[in-house]
């Protein structure tokens, strides 16, 4: 019987950015599964998370690395450290953590000490241009490259996010995604299809908004207040106070269980899932 896996946005992270033990078992995972799935919402997130870093990192190098004939990891961490003490580009601390994330996977993978400056800038405008998006489509598994959307019915595009720009030419080829210059979205000129999409899951949306509210986590009792602004007085949920940021990306892992759902197991690494979704929605690691 073959196997199917749903790579939700984290485990993309992780399988493509993470460190060298944690790839190694996420690929080893993978080599069990015929075929894979992935989604146009997973990759809005990566877009506006690892592809916006990878902006960011170059802007940072290009900045600071004037005098430099190499660079290397300690450079990397000083220059990012500097950038997020000074604030003249806004680091969160979530983007400081995933940039000396990706700056290590930078060094690990290539097995390097060092890189000349030329060298780095063009492997980072590389990967801002396109190769970290096709990272994010293609798994190779035991060599044979698995491209997620050449594969009928793997990527998952209902919801269309505005936040996912796309070249198409001619319009009969598949879209080649891009990095988004927009970061967040306007609930009163949103057009992608997220209301309705939604509303064909209400019932499966309230069954996990139930599951989240009946945890003792006080974290996951905050993530479960942002449906109480998605409802009516009288209590019913009110689709149009989903679009916009707060709202969208706050229930981001949920819209993603919503892809999921009875297509493939979610495999993910993220523990919210194990609160959210039921026991077969999943797939547990070997």
């Amino acid at each position: 019987m073959s196997k199917k896996a749903f790579l939700e946005t984290s485990i993309q992270i992780r399988r493509i950015w993470g460190d060298p033990i944690e790839r190694i078992k996420i690929q080893y995972n993978l080599k069990f599964f015929h075929r894979m799935y992935t989604s146009s919402y997973c990759f809005a997130e990566y877009n506006r998370t690892i592809l916006k870093d990878l902006k960011c990192l170059l802007e940072i190098v290009e900045n600071n690395s004037n005098s430099s004939e190499i660079v290397c990891f300690a450079d990397l961490f000083r220059w990012i450290k500097k950038t997020k003490n000074e604030g003249k580009i806004y680091l969160s601390q979530r983007r400081f953590e995933r940039l000396l994330q990706i700056s290590a996977s930078l060094f690990e993978g290539s097995n390097q000490f060092f890189y000349y400056r030329s060298e780095f800038l063009v492997t980072l405008r590389q990967l801002t241009h396109n190769e970290a998006i096709e990272m994010f489509f293609c798994v190779e598994i035991n060599g044979r490259n698995f491209d997620i959307r050449n594969q009928p019915g793997c990527y998952i595009e209902e919801i269309e996010c505005d936040l996912i720009p796309s070249n198409i030419e001619p319009s009969t080829q598949k879209e080649n995604h891009k990095i988004c210059e927009q970061v967040s979205c306007n609930r009163e000129t949103v057009k992608c299809n997220l209301i309705e999409f939604v509303k064909q899951h209400s019932t499966k949306l309230s069954k996990m908004e139930d599951r989240l509210k009946n945890t003792n986590n006080s974290q996951y009792k905050l993530i479960a207040g942002i449906f109480d602004d998605l409802k009516n007085p009288e209590g019913d949920y009110n689709f149009s106070k989903l679009l916009g940021r707060k709202n969208c990306w706050g229930l981001g892992d949920f819209i993603i269980v919503l892809e999921a759902y009875k297509i493939a197991p979610i495999y993910t690494r993220d523990k919210i899932f194990l609160v959210i979704c039921e026991p077969d929605e999943l797939y547990l690691e070997e």
